[in-house]
């Protein structure tokens, strides 16, 4: 137990005051005693390394000292989110962004001819200097939440000249229909949800984390699956 809870201690040290968020780190420091702990303890089912997929055991709720009412808004994590404006607004935003927080960049569509292939690619070329900058989340006017994308995929995307004319111009219109056609996700988590519940649908659709949004379906910010079984298992450990 000793080992674990100082594993996860340092895992927290490395994230939230140095600012490496590292997989390299999860898996050195967290990820073997983590995932040997559950296994024994009941928590998963069964484990595979390939392709990294875990099934939660049916009893979880139970070996878990998680309060039944407990929702994810208490564990989202700290977001900066930003509206792409101007290149004058991102410059002024910067000194104040660091990898304490997730940034999430938002893109409002069917503005009309409001974004350019060339000042998106430099919001996010920016942006990407920041390791904890993970999504592009798409809303409609009212600003209500839409759909995301990975922030590495619209990058690819604007890098193809062709490709990217079209998933800017489609997001100008607000042609929902065409811009599915990218694969856009639209998987998120509530700030309602039990975090149980949570981590749950991380587990069985092998998500490392979620966008979370309220009940009026405003965009609130980023739940990371590492973060909810450290969450877990410091529960488990202190029981």
């Amino acid at each position: 137990m000793f080992f674990l809870a100082s594993g996860l201690f340092t895992l927290w040290f490395c994230n939230k005051v140095l600012g490496i968020r590292t997989e390299g780190v999860i898996a050195s420091i967290v990820f073997v005693p983590l995932i040997s702990y559950l296994l024994f303890s009941g928590v998963l089912k069964s484990f595979k390394y390939g392709s990294l997929e875990a099934t939660l055991s049916d009893s979880v709720s139970d070996v878990i000292d998680f309060k039944n009412d407990e929702k994810i808004e208490s564990s989202v994590e700290d977001s900066m989110i930003i509206e792409k404006l101007g290149i004058d607004e991102l410059k002024r935003r910067l000194p104040g962004l660091d990898n304490s927080q997730f940034i999430i960049l938002t893109l409002t569509i069917g503005k009309g001819e409001y974004y350019t292939p060339q000042a998106l690619k430099i919001y996010l070329e920016t942006l990407s200097s920041f390791s904890s900058f993970k999504f592009v989340v798409f809303i409609d006017v009212n600003k209500k939440f839409v759909a995301y994308l990975p922030v590495n995929k619209v990058i690819k995307l604007l890098n193809n000249v062709s490709l990217g004319n079209e998933f800017v111009s489609f997001i100008n219109q607000g042609d929902l229909y065409k811009l599915n056609l990218f694969s856009l996700n639209i998987e998120t988590v509530n700030t309602e949800t039990r975090i149980i519940d949570s981590l749950k649908e991380m587990f069985n659709k092998n998500l490392d984390s979620l966008v979370v949004i309220d009940s009026a379906r405003n965009v609130a910010g980023i739940v990371e699956r590492d973060y909810l079984v450290g969450k877990l298992l410091l529960s488990t450990v202190t029981r």
